[in-house]
Order: structure tokens, then C-alpha cells, then sequence
């Protein structure tokens, strides 16, 4: 028997397949999603979250995607990957730049603490302060980046560079630029 995040990861494959468009469709898995909620255990509850967050985001319904973050920062504030979807979320959908950067500092903070998905939370953050051009915060997030030891055998994303791109000339050390970029090669290879 699949498990309730099985169910639902299934479910958004399909909805994909029959046109993310339909309204019937959608709000089918919308219900789907929240009776999920009820079924799944308490440690994988932010993931069916993170899925109503991109249901609700994907169809423009900002009201309902905002009441899952107040959801997901109520129950899953321990969850590095909510805060750093959330962050996402502010960044990308709703472009408001002063709450993503809340969200990803809470989730490199959570990350640290629960000692996963710390590149993937720094790598957001320095996403957020390249739009944001704050050049101080995103130095001190490479530094970060590359001091950062990940233990074996932990979840997280591989280190990115794209945030690197066309950065105005002396606005970042070029040496922590240039770490960076051998760090994002090294770990290419090895992977």
C-alpha cells in the first residue's frame, strides 16, 4: 500500500498529465492534498504542505498560499526545507524580497540545527542577496558555503554558483568567488 506522500506525489503526476489548468482537476487535488494532512505522520506533514504551497502558488490563489505558511511556520518551523521553500515562495511568486530573506535566514538557521540541508538554505540565501544587491550578506553566504563541511550520508542539494553571474566588478573578494567556483566543480565531478 503507498504511503499518504506516495498518494499525493502520484496524485500531482497525474493532475500534470491531465492539464494543471483544469479547475475541477485542481481543486480535486487541493482536497486530496488537505485530507493527506490528516493521514500522514507528524515528520511528513511539511511535505504535503510544501505540495498544497505549490498547488496554491501554480494557480495564483495567494490567500490560501499564504494560510499554508502560516500552517507550515506553526507545525513544521523545524523543518529546514519549509522555510526554504517559503523563502522560494517570497522570492519567486510573490516578490517580496524583505520576507524571503526572513524565511531563508530561519532556514539556514533551522538547518544548522537539524544539520540538513544547510548548502541548500545557504544557496537560497545567496540567491536572495544577490537580488536583493546586498553584497555584505551575500560574501559572508559564500564563506559560509565553502567553511561549511558537510557530514556523509546527509540530505542536501549540491552547491550552486548561478548567483555568481554578471556580479558588478569588486562587489564580492574575488577569491571567494573563485573557492566557490572550484567547490561547485569539485563536487560536480565527485557526484
Amino acid at each position: 500500500m503507498p504511503s499518504p506522500i506516495e498518494l499525493a506525489e502520484n496524485a500531482l503526476r497525474q493532475q500534470s498529465l491531465r492539464g494543471r489548468k483544469d479547475p475541477k482537476i485542481a481543486a480535486e487535488l487541493v482536497h486530496f492534498l488537505e485530507d493527506s494532512l490528516r493521514r500522514v505522520e507528524d515528520n511528513e506533514r511539511y511535505l504535503v504542505f510544501l505540495m498544497l504551497l505549490g498547488e496554491h502558488a501554480d494557480h495564483r490563489r495567494f490567500i490560501e498560499a499564504e494560510d499554508v505558511i502560516l500552517k507550515i511556520t506553526h507545525e513544521c518551523s523545524d523543518e529546514p526545507l519549509a522555510w526554504i521553500e517559503i523563502a522560494n515562495h517570497y522570492l519567486y511568486v510573490r516578490q517580496d524580497n524583505k520576507k524571503a530573506l526572513n524565511a531563508s535566514s530561519k532556514g539556514v538557521e533551522t538547518a544548522r540545527k537539524k544539520g540538513s540541508f544547510v548548502v541548500h538554505a545557504l544557496n537560497t540565501q545567496c540567491r536572495i542577496a544577490r537580488k536583493l544587491e546586498d553584497y555584505d550578506l551575500l560574501a559572508n553566504s559564500i564563506a559560509d558555503l565553502i567553511a561549511f563541511k558537510n557530514p556523509p550520508n546527509t540530505p542536501d542539494s549540491a552547491y550552486e554558483c548561478d548567483f555568481l553571474a554578471n556580479l558588478p566588478e569588486g562587489s564580492i573578494d574575488s577569491r571567494l568567488i573563485s573557492s566557490l567556483k572550484e567547490l561547485c566543480e569539485q563536487k560536480s565531478r565527485s557526484s
